[in-house]
């Protein structure tokens, strides 16, 4: 099994076909919804009911997106998605509620979740536009952070090239322009 971490920045998916999220949730229309609309996508939808059970499947890092319930029956999905964002820094959350408001999809980012969506979750192309996005987003994270990744590299060839007893050819052109030979 490929992690997040060992995928290369042009195919941060890690070549997999099928891209796997993880519902939480005891709601089984929510299950059926959500598995009707991204399994014919290429996603495969792993089930947990419990917010335990969806945090030990989080320690595999191998989710792109978490969508969690906000009722759940041993703890509370906002710390599901706490916990989650530490256990799985690449997996993108979005929260579950049954009756949405400001205060609790504000509270949802706060802990760290990507959005939120309304239960039953009747609407596929928001679920569908949810996913498509986290994907999006976690690709563009992993292209930011192999460039700073070159980035710094390339500062610590400078680094030991300006150490060294010879400069390099530009060094010395720059010199040479700034009339300090």
């Amino acid at each position: 099994m490929t992690t997040l971490d060992q995928r290369s920045p042009s195919d941060p998916f890690g070549g997999q076909r099928r891209f796997e999220s993880l519902l939480i949730t005891e709601d089984e229309r929510v299950i059926r919804q959500v598995q009707r609309v991204l399994e014919p996508g290429g996603y495969g939808v792993t089930v947990h009911h419990a917010g335990r059970a969806g945090l030990d499947a989080l320690r595999g890092g191998h989710f792109l997106i978490c969508l969690v319930d906000q009722d759940l029956m041993d703890i509370s999905g906002f710390e599901v998605v706490g916990q989650g964002k530490d256990l799985s820094p690449e997996t993108e959350f979005v929260m579950l509620f049954e009756y949405p408001s400001m205060s609790k999809a504000l509270l949802a980012l706060t802990y760290g979740a990507y959005g939120y969506l309304p239960k039953p979750v009747e609407d596929p192309a928001a679920l569908l536009t949810k996913v498509i996005l986290a994907r999006e987003k976690i690709s563009l994270n992993m292209q930011l952070r192999t460039l700073m990744q070159e980035f710094e590299d390339r500062g610590r060839v400078e680094t030991d090239l300006e150490g060294s007893s010879s400069s390099p050819a530009w060094a010395t052109g720059v010199a040479t322009d700034m009339g300090n030979t």
